[in-house]
């Protein structure tokens, strides 16, 4: 069977026009624009997860993904100025994902 991985966008409209690259795993497994979701299927057990756009990104999530079960994800963008710092000073911190219920 298969689980899945749902990562809604929120927070700053920080490149709005631009979708997030999802990560799993390190491989790409799909985009999401802002205020969309995106539903990633994965096999039933531990992932990692991440967002990217160009160089900024967010740390990785690890999740653990139940048979038949679905596992959301927040990528929250930060506001600006702060975005705009972060871009350069700690690329890796722009975007923050949180599993919600």
């Amino acid at each position: 069977m298969a689980a899945t991985i749902r990562v809604r966008r929120i927070g700053s409209p920080i490149g709005t026009f631009r979708k997030l690259t999802v990560l799993v795993d390190g491989e790409k497994a799909g985009t999401v624009g802002f205020g969309d979701e995106a539903s990633i299927a994965v096999e039933p057990g531990a992932h990692w997860v991440a967002v990217r756009m160009d160089w900024v990104r967010s740390r990785g999530l690890a999740v653990m993904c139940g048979d038949r079960m679905t596992t959301n994800i927040d990528a929250i963008g930060l506001w600006f100025p702060a975005s705009l710092v972060m871009s350069f000073v700690w690329p890796n911190r722009v975007f923050r994902l949180e599993v919600r219920p």
